[in-house]
């Protein structure tokens, strides 16, 4: 027992035992990082922001300085225990500078190691160290590392850190009066074989990795019948439309010159009434004298009327910097996204002021300016564009539902309406297929151009992962295999198919909560309003057959959350209504609930539980149950 303990703690070498001690506190790193990359748990544990006050962060800003003090105490420990005569012979002080040397490079090269690691993960997640990675960026910017000096930064770590190793290990030597031959025992030839073992096994699996991602994505791009690529995305966008970006760019000139929907800054009257709020309540019930002052406004605005002689034609597609080499976050255009919601909304109070007119051509024209807001963003090529879409679509369905039953409608219009609907339905599995594409393009260019970009979008010094990929050969082996896991993950036919936040692969838990529930949430809701839409033009013809609504009706559209027939009732109807009232010195709003007579269709919603048509989200802090059934409704006089 005494001999193997004197064998483990170098009793009888302590020149061996130095070199092994130097040689172990340079190879540890390297096996933390094995440990770090051999499975995505560990990343995402890593990652996860409520782990311990986010120890990455934390250790990962330590971990330079810590290493960095360790060396230098170790370099301290040898001058003072191993190489005493080197300090006490003034003599000697060219072996002294050599060692101060040595141990300056060693903690140096520490630094600039883990200065890239640090760098190139806040690459994959911007937000990982917050503050200490944009202190980190701007020590880059101020000294113009990107691109490819990133892997030269880190080139230069390392050699400084052999040439520190074999510098120290010369000095102890000489000191110790033993051959560098001698300081290499079996303990050092085994931790670099490992080193040099777990190196060449890693690349070996990241060329396999790479292959195998190249060969997904090829696979993937036959999936969906065109490469993953911004000159096909641009196809799809605008699918033989020429873009117009005169018409955009007019329609937002215009635009900016009306209200917005904003409940944070009051917009005023002449007479000092608040409007701020009004826009997004169409169907509020205002005081007579706001909602006078209201509509004498609106009709009387010529921006208003210019931008609704915009929309009488079918709506041109926008220009988008659709390039290969430009990141996908830099083609989407979310402000046109916006400006369809907001002209949506300027329609449904159009469509409120008909119908208190009685001008039942003036709705119609209403509805078809709607209709060509919708057919504009149903083009867009990424998810985002569709659920703004959808929630468009949403808007148009309430208003189609107040014109069902108004005096003037002809027969032939709802009949028309009723095909239209089923028409979009048949479009709903095509649109989705599309929004898969995009959103698969979106995931895997990201990660592609983010490891072979030296800026990122906003022109911030940035780490090529490329440049790494030799360096750190485990960490190149897991980002090839998690992508090319994401790339066969894409292969769906809907969205309720994409994998929850179970999933093994590193990418697919931080998209699938996105992902996977706007998308198996949004598109079904979407298909069950139109079936609704269907079911009441059903009751309306009805009525104008029989002379009465049906009590109950049979044969209704089945509800594609519950896979049973949409429910239906006629009679009390409890709704939800928006009501402005005056609190010195603006309105507020006040939602009530009341009770009216009507038909109603809905669905059960997402849960599959019938609550009777109410949608409802529970007070913050209420046991009270969620309530997301889909209800449109026809108010019966």
């Amino acid at each position: 027992m005494k001999h193997l303990l004197c064998k483990i703690l170098f009793w009888d070498d302590p020149a061996q035992g130095a070199f092994f001690g130097l040689t172990l506190l340079i190879t540890v790193p390297w096996f933390w990082l094995l440990w770090i990359f051999r499975n995505n748990d560990t990343i995402r544990l890593l990652w996860d922001p409520d782990f311990s006050g986010n120890l990455l962060s934390k250790s990962f800003v330590a971990i330079p300085i810590l290493v960095a003090l360790l060396i230098l105490t170790y370099a301290a420990f040898l001058c003072v225990r191993i190489l005493p005569q080197v300090w006490q012979n003034p003599e000697n002080w060219g072996k002294r500078s050599l060692m101060a040397t040595g141990a300056i490079l060693l903690a140096a090269s520490a630094v600039f190691i883990f200065w890239v690691i640090i760098k190139a993960l806040n690459t994959l997640r911007p937000d990982l160290l917050q503050e200490q990675a944009r202190s980190y960026t701007g020590i880059a910017e101020r000294i113009g590392i990107h691109g490819d000096g990133w892997g030269w930064f880190a080139l230069a770590g390392i050699t400084m850190l052999v040439i520190a190793y074999f510098l120290i290990g010369k000095i102890i030597s000489r000191s110790a009066g033993v051959s560098c031959r001698d300081l290499i025992g079996k303990s050092v030839i085994a931790l670099w074989s490992l080193v040099i073992a777990s190196y060449v096994f890693f690349a070996v699996m990241a060329l396999n990795a790479t292959a195998k991602y190249h060969a997904a994505v090829a696979e993937l791009s036959e999936y969906f019948g065109r490469p993953l690529a911004a000159t096909a995305l641009a196809e799809v966008y605008y699918n033989g439309r020429e873009p117009d970006a005169v018409f955009w760019n007019t329609l937002k000139e215009i635009e900016a010159n009306v209200p917005k929907v904003d409940s944070h800054v009051e917009h005023k009257f002449e007479s000092g009434d608040d409007y701020g709020l009004v826009l997004g309540y169409p169907d509020a019930i205002l005081p007579e004298s706001l909602y006078a002052k209201w509509k004498t406004w609106f009709q009387a605005n010529e921006n208003l009327r210019k931008l609704a002689r915009m929309l009488e034609q079918p709506l041109p597609p926008d220009e988008r910097p659709y390039q290969d080499d430009k990141l996908p976050s830099q083609m989407l255009l979310p402000e046109s996204m916006v400006l369809c919601r907001q002209l949506a909304r300027w329609e449904l109070w159009r469509l409120r002021f008909a119908l208190e007119d009685g001008d039942i051509q003036a709705a119609k024209q209403t509805l078809q300016r709607m209709e060509n807001i919708c057919a504009y963003q149903r083009n867009d090529s990424f998810l985002i564009g569709n659920l703004v879409w959808i929630a468009i679509e949403h808007m148009r369905y309430q208003a189609i539902s107040k014109v069902i039953s108004s005096k003037g409608i002809e027969t032939e219009w709802l009949v028309e309406q009723s095909r239209k609907f089923s028409d979009l339905e048949g479009m709903v599995p095509e649109i989705q297929q599309i929004s898969i594409y995009g959103e698969a393009f979106f995931a895997i260019k990201t990660l592609e151009l983010k490891s072979s970009m030296g800026k990122d979008e906003f022109g911030r010094s940035n780490v090529k992962l490329s440049a790494l990929r030799w360096i750190l050969p485990q960490a190149w082996w897991n980002l090839a295999s998690n992508v090319e896991g994401l790339a066969r993950v894409f292969m769906i036919f809907d969205w309720s198919d994409f994998p929850g936040a179970e999933s093994d692969n590193l990418f697919v838990p931080m998209l699938s909560s996105a992902l996977k529930t706007a998308g198996s949430t949004k598109f079904p809701s979407l298909i069950a309003e139109l079936r609704i839409l269907r079911g009441l033009i059903e009751a309306e013809l009805i009525k104008r057959k029989d002379g009465n609504y049906p009590e109950r009706m049979e044969n209704l559209p089945l509800d594609p959350f519950s896979g049973q027939p949409l429910r239906y009732k006629m009679g009390p109807c409890v709704v939800s209504v928006p009501v402005f009232k005056k609190t010195e010195p603006k309105y507020e709003i006040i939602m009530e609930q009341r009770t009216i007579e009507a038909i109603q269709i809905w669905s059960t919603g997402p849960d599959g539980i019938d609550d009777g048509g109410i949608m409802k989200s529970p007070e913050y802090g209420s046991d009270e149950k969620k309530k997301d059934d889909f209800r449109l409704i026809i108010k019966l006089e």
